[in-house]
Parts: C-alpha cells; structure tokens; sequence
C-alpha cells in the first residue's frame, strides 16, 4: 500500500482538480496544499518532464513507485530519480508517525489511487477521505498536521458539510449519469436539471434537489447584500456550465465582488459557510484574480491550456 504515495502525489492529486501538471507559478500556486516536499517537486519539473509524465500517464495508473519508475527511466533517469526520492522523503515521514494518523494516509492514498485520472471517481475518493479526517481523534490530526501543516486548512475547510455530505452519498452509477449528462445540463436551473437527471435515477435527482433547497435556505436566510452576492455567485457559476474559461471567469468575478462586500456581509456568509473564508480570502487565490481579471473566458481557458498542459 504505501508503494504508491509518490504518484498520488504527483499526478493523482492533480487530476482530483480535474488539472494537468502544473508547471508555471501561476499554476502552481493552487497546489498550496501539498506537502513542502511535494512542491518542491513541482518546482523542479521542467517542460520535457511534464510531457513524459502526460505521455506515460495511462501506463503508470495502479503502479507502485518502482514499477512505475522503472517506466519513467525508459525516457528520464532523472525524473525517475526525483519521484523516487519524493517517495522516500513522504513514505519515511508517514512511517514514522503512530498507527491512527499512518493508516489514514495510506488509505487515503489508496483511494486517490484507485480513481487513476478519472475526475468524477477523484471527486467521490476525495470527499471521503474529507469525512474520514472528521472522524479522526484530535491527537491524530495534530500529529498529520505536524508532518504535513498545508494539510490543515485543506482537510478542515474545504467543502461545505452538505457538500461533502452529497459527495458522500454518490456512487460509481451516480457519477457516470452525471459525466454523461453533463453537456444537456450546462445553462439549467436546478429543476430542469432534476428533471433531466431523474430519467437516468430519481434517487440521485432528490438528492440534488435536497443539496440545492438545503444551501437556498441558508442563503435565504442571509441579510440582503450576502444573500444576494450568494445567489449571483451561483447563477454565475450555472451559466458557466461545463466550459473551463468561462467558469474560471465567473469566479474571477465572483471573487473579484467578494472583495468589495462589507466586513459584516463576509461575516455573515463565512458563519453560513465556514469553509469558504480561507477561499475567497487566500493571498494566493487574489494573486491570480489581479493577473486575470480583465481577461476574457476565451483568453483565461487558453492561458490555462498553455500555461498548465504545455
């Protein structure tokens, strides 16, 4: 099992964000997550290292590190190097750790693992791994904390609860009737969504109708002016559908109004949604919202194609 912590790391990690490998700053400021060790890995990545990982990526899924190390040493004995040290580095420091705070990045390596690059299946894996780091004793998460800080904010305030919740309750079945419809439903509200989706499972459509009525009420409930940021965030978001820039557009918008909301409706939202304040308020995250906030969806889904794929 823990063969396989460098490639989680590495590439898995990456595909959870449905992102290719990082290879500029701008890009790489959104894997701040990441262990320091894996960063730096990042960091050392040069362009013809992106394109041998991209190239080998269906051969290494569900390899161990020396299985697969001996298949980057086919086209780089450095690169091959590298991921080994990383593994080394990662497998010595969660080794060391006590039984409860070990087995849980094992595993939870493991079920990265086993989504490969398959975005919906990372999606599921990652929630879980979410809700199992709620269970963990505190003392166990100290001591995860403590080998790996950027851990903290990742684990504790990443998606809403009633989020994390839906993405709890969704299975393989579920996740390939929304890969499938997930053109139909670009542009659509949440009822014709619903309806769309109950043609495939009525189970899944009520539970997005109850995620959705579940966080309308709690923005309803909300004073006017972050009620009303809220709810435009969401219809941005919708209209956005499925296209890459034009939802990395809205939120750029999205965060860019944020910005300019008073203290008390910050507030307001961030006690509704605990999880969103280290969002909407990371240095990193406005570094890029200053870099393109004037640039057009077309201009952001190309500047992410070439400056992360490439």
């Amino acid at each position: 099992m823990s063969s396989h912590v460098p490639l989680i790391l590495a590439l898995c990690l990456v595909s959870v964000f449905s992102l290719p490998i990082p290879n500029t700053g701008e890009a790489k400021e959104i894997f701040d997550f990441l262990p320091e060790e894996a960063k730096n890995f990042y960091s050392s990545l040069t362009d013809q290292d992106i394109a041998i990982l991209k190239e080998l990526g269906p051969q290494l899924k569900g390899k161990d590190c020396a299985a697969a190390c001996e298949i980057i040493k086919t086209k780089s004995e450095d690169l091959a190097n590298r991921i080994k040290t990383l593994h080394e580095t990662l497998l010595a420091k969660i080794n060391a750790m006590s039984d409860i705070p070990k087995n849980f990045l094992l595993n939870a390596v493991n079920q990265l693992q086993n989504g490969g690059v398959d975005m919906g299946s990372n999606v599921k894996a990652l929630v879980d791994i979410l809700q199992a780091a709620k269970a963990l004793p505190q003392a166990a998460k100290d001591e995860i904390y403590n080998g790996f800080p950027s851990l903290k904010n990742f684990l504790e305030n990443f998606l809403p609860e009633e989020a994390k919740n839906f993405y709890s309750s969704l299975t393989d079945q579920d996740i390939a009737i929304l890969k499938e419809l997930g053109p139909q439903l670009k542009g659509k509200d949440c009822a014709a969504a619903c309806e769309i989706i109950k043609t495939k499972s009525e189970d899944l459509a009520n539970r997005i109708k109850t995620l959705h009525e579940t966080l309308l009420a709690k923005i309803n409930a909300m004073s006017d002016i972050p009620k009303n940021f809220l709810l435009n965030a969401v219809n941005q978001l919708q209209n956005g559908g499925v296209d890459m820039g034009s939802n990395v557009k809205a939120l750029v918008d999205i965060l860019q109004a944020a910005k300019a909301l008073p203290q008390a409706a910050k507030d307001e939202i961030y006690n509704g949604f605990p999880s969103l304040k280290n969002f909407l308020e990371s240095e990193k995250v406005q570094h890029f919202i200053d870099q393109n906030k004037n640039k057009s969806p077309e201009e952001i889904a190309n500047l992410l194609k070439s400056k992360i794929q490439h």
